[in-house]
């Protein structure tokens, strides 16, 4: 009796012959196989059965078309005797029919290194579980607590002190100022400018800073004012 893989001769019987996705990739270009892809996943290729070929049937524009795809062993490398009623050399019927085989024939199927090594990742991912979470004790079995870090204090409210010193010649009088913390503190001496950048936003430093400005904004602690701004004299005497 004859083995199941010979004829009544004692031939061989021919076999298919295993290919991958990277053999299709060397005879389609990517767009061809893109809509290759989608004619798969619509539905619109058909298998018949076949021994040593991929005979489809692939539905397209209304067209049912009849597409023979037979990968042939060439040296190193897996080519493909092809032909569809489309008349095209390389169209994506070929490579619809060439991928559903691929995916659904595991006699069609040849194991690739791309293959080989999602499998590795896959079996090393199995083989890896996750470590479990294990809360690390403090150090000497002590309790470990966060120190609260303290709030900055906010800047102190001053307020400005004017001091009022005869002049001679041109200067009518010298005005010099100071700025002291609300509620007590030591002195500090200011220029009309600083005295602008740093009493309090309320109504009496709103008036401060109106003198420092009528005075020029300068940066001299002992300002002179002359005897022809009568104003700026007259504004400082009767605050």
């Amino acid at each position: 009796m004859p083995m199941p893989s010979e004829d009544l001769f004692g031939a061989a019987a021919p076999s298919c012959v295993p290919f991958a996705q990277e053999d299709l990739a060397r005879v389609f270009d990517p767009k061809t196989l893109q809509r290759g892809r989608t004619l798969v996943l619509t539905g619109a290729v058909r298998l018949t059965d076949a021994a040593t070929r991929i005979d489809a049937t692939v539905t397209d524009l209304g067209r049912e078309l009849a597409v023979t795809v037979t990968p042939a062993q060439r040296g190193r490398r897996i080519s493909f005797d092809r032909r569809c009623a489309c008349g095209r050399p390389a169209c994506a019927h070929m490579a619809a029919a060439a991928m559903l085989a691929l995916d659904t024939r595991p006699e069609w199927r040849r194991t690739s290194l791309l293959d080989l090594m999602e499998g590795e990742v896959k079996e090393t991912t199995r083989a890896r579980p996750a470590p479990a979470f294990t809360p690390r004790p403090s150090p000497r079995g002590e309790e470990l607590y966060v120190q609260a870090v303290p709030k900055p204090e906010p800047d102190p409210v001053l307020l400005a002190h004017w001091t009022l010193e005869p002049g001679r010649d041109d200067v009518a009088l010298y005005v010099s100022a100071c700025l002291i913390p609300e509620g007590g503190g030591d002195p500090v001496p200011a220029t009309p400018r600083e005295v602008i950048a740093r009493t309090a936003r309320d109504s009496a430093g709103e008036a401060d800073r109106a003198v420092a400005r009528l005075m020029g904004a300068g940066g001299i602690i002992r300002t002179p004012v002359a005897k022809g701004r009568a104003e700026v004299v007259d504004r400082i005497l009767h605050r």
